[in-house]
């Protein structure tokens, strides 16, 4: 928030960028797509397929665990994460206000109450 102007930029205050920062820049190269092509090909673009079994073989091996699971985005991912961690419904979980709405989403989907916060101690957030 710009402290001369007391409204969000959204809100119809002064932004406090005028240069829009990316959230991300993907790094798609040629195996990247050959592999897309390739699951696309066995009919198994999402699931218990063989190249999603061979990832998980493969991240289980570079990780050194027994185990891996590969799920088809990380709000499942994390969804599930707290289920296994079976927190009480009502806790309370601190997550950045900045970031994709999954960081939120799961632990709202697992009755637990989140947090909104900021690492600059400046920032005013008013929720």
């Amino acid at each position: 928030m710009n402290k001369t102007n007391k409204l969000l930029a959204i809100n119809g205050g002064e932004p406090v960028s005028k240069i829009k920062v990316p959230l991300y820049k993907p790094t798609i190269e040629a195996d990247d797509i050959e592999a897309v092509t390739n699951a696309v090909a066995s009919t198994f673009v999402s699931g218990d397929g063989p190249e999603c079994r061979a990832f998980e073989s493969e991240l289980a091996s570079y990780l050194g665990v027994k185990h891996a699971f590969f799920t088809i985005n990380c709000t499942a991912a994390l969804d599930l994460a707290f289920m296994i961690k079976d927190f009480p419904a009502g806790g309370e979980v601190i997550v950045p206000n900045f970031t994709f709405t999954s960081t939120a989403l799961a632990p709202i989907l697992n009755n637990l109450i989140v947090k909104l916060v900021d690492v600059d101690p400046l920032s005013e957030i008013l929720m």
